[in-house]
């Protein structure tokens, strides 16, 4: 299954969102909840802040926070499993925790993972970028499962 752990580095004390569509799990221990084989754990080893786990809250995962429109109308696979984009109905809410998130890490930085599986055999952690260009990314349907984005306030 898949999911979106978040690292806001260097905060000191959790942000809270317990007011959104989804649930946002918090821990000052930067733990993966990916098991048995966490893929970004030994990244987020070199690291200190908080941790935020994504979930949908059927499940310890982010599947019914996201869109899975995988195969084309043939039943064939359109190369989209690749893609995070989020439900509309909560893609505002996502935008909100990361610009609160990079507000509150004292360096202007997040760690943005994705995980999934099924996805992508290669791993990809990519250089740091301004929000702006993760949101350009992100808008072009360009953020990808199994990789890591330093994304910076400005």
């Amino acid at each position: 299954m898949p999911s979106l752990e978040i690292i806001c580095i260097n905060q000191q004390e959790p942000s809270d969102f317990s007011q959104l569509p989804f649930i946002v799990e918090v821990e000052k221990e930067l733990g993966s909840h990916r098991i048995p084989a966490p893929r970004f754990q030994l990244d987020f080893d070199k690291l200190s802040g908080c941790i935020y786990h994504l979930l949908d809250g059927n499940s310890p995962t982010c599947y019914d926070l996201l869109v899975w429109d995988w195969r084309d109308s043939e039943g064939n696979c359109n190369g989209r499993d690749e893609s995070v984009v989020f439900k509309d109905e909560y893609a505002a809410a996502l935008k909100g925790v990361l610009e609160k998130l990079l507000s509150s890490s004292p360096v202007g930085q997040i760690l943005f993972t994705t995980d999934y599986q099924f996805g992508p055999e290669v791993t990809q952690r990519f250089e740091p970028m301004p929000f702006v260009e993760f949101q350009e990314l992100y808008n072009a349907g360009k953020v990808r499962m199994n990789a890591s984005y330093l994304v910076t306030a400005s």
